[in-house]
């Protein structure tokens, strides 16, 4: 009797251990995946924008050279450059992968040169005068985009060495099918063979240049404009709201190299001289063309361009 209670309970001991033992623990829960916003990106950071504040000839050396190759190795995207109000010598900046943005704080004046190469361009508030540039004084070359506004040439004169010479301002296409704005653009008392020129740069051409507002006053040049470096399939360049008194160019307004539409219109043109040379011409529309001017005082339109706007019924009275 003993013998067989014994037996019972050894067999019931042996159940209760088996039961506490033969079941494995649960695995601990596997965590979810991370949304994929949440996962660092493996590539390029984001693009962002760089800006230098200049005060003085010394920032535009080595300390603006060193920010613009701090913001091209952290692919900034845009490149600002804000100047100061007072005078500078001269400005030169070149990347291929930025969009370098130029803007002054105030009444800026350089006495020798800017140049501009960049992905894109924007040039804003700034003067160049009294300035003798041993090439050009003002060279804007963009891949993607140029626009300039509010800015004036006044009494410059290029001091190129060149046969032909080095153009006042050069306006260069560094890819097929850039665009490019000008707005209230002032060349007075000036001296080079051409004033404006947008070449043919390799394949670099400009779907498009628009200008709206510019002045050609007393400058002895050549020539106005040397167009060349327009896109065969782009839609050509448009000039209005120009105001032209010119004595002294020796050609011609224009030398177009180019067979894509030029226009001027609204525009007033008083020039002693041809208005183009080559085989192709530009269409002048809804334009007054006034008497050619024996000579032209350069000062009456040095002070009017220290107001930026371009009045042409007010600049016609300073016409003799």
């Amino acid at each position: 009797m003993l013998t067989r209670m014994w037996r019972l309970a050894l067999i019931a001991l042996m159940f209760a251990c088996g039961s506490s033992n033969s079941a494995p623990a649960p695995a601990p829960a596997t965590p979810a995946p991370a949304p994929s916003s949440a996962v660092p990106s493996k590539g390029n950071p984001p693009m962002t924008a760089s800006t230098f504040n200049a005060k003085s000839d010394a920032d535009l050396a080595v300390p603006l050279l060193t920010a613009l190759g701090a913001a091209e190795k952290a692919k900034a995207g845009t490149f600002t450059v804000e100047l100061a109000a007072g005078s500078y010598k001269k400005l030169q900046l070149e990347s291929d992968d930025l969009a370098i943005v130029v803007e002054a704080a105030g009444a800026v004046t350089f006495s020798e040169s800017v140049v501009i190469r960049a992905r894109s361009v924007e040039l804003r508030g700034i003067t160049i005068a009294n300035a003798k540039p041993a090439a050009s004084a003002l060279v804007i070359a963009a891949s993607e985009k140029a626009e300039v506004a509010n800015v004036a040439l006044l009494s410059v004169q290029s001091s190129s060495s060149t046969t032909e010479g080095d153009p006042l301002i050069d306006l260069i296409a560094r890819k097929k099918g850039a665009t490019a704005t000008l707005d209230r653009l002032w060349i007075v008392d000036s001296q080079a063979s051409t004033l404006v020129r947008i070449p043919a740069n390799g394949p670099g051409r400009w779907a498009s240049v628009a200008v709206s507002g510019i002045v050609l006053a007393g400058n002895r040049a050549k020539r106005g404009f040397a167009i060349a470096g327009m896109d065969p399939a782009g839609k050509g360049v448009a000039i209005d709201n120009a105001f032209v008194a010119e004595a002294g160019l020796g050609e011609a307004l224009f030398e177009l190299a180019t067979a894509k539409p030029v226009t001027v219109a609204d525009s007033t043109i008083a020039l002693k001289g041809e208005l183009s040379a080559g085989d192709f011409k530009p269409a002048v529309t809804a334009s007054e063309l006034m008497k050619p001017p024996a000579k032209v005082d350069p000062k009456a339109f040095l002070d009017a361009a220290k107001g930026g706007a371009i009045d042409r019924k007010q600049l016609r009275g300073l016409v003799r």
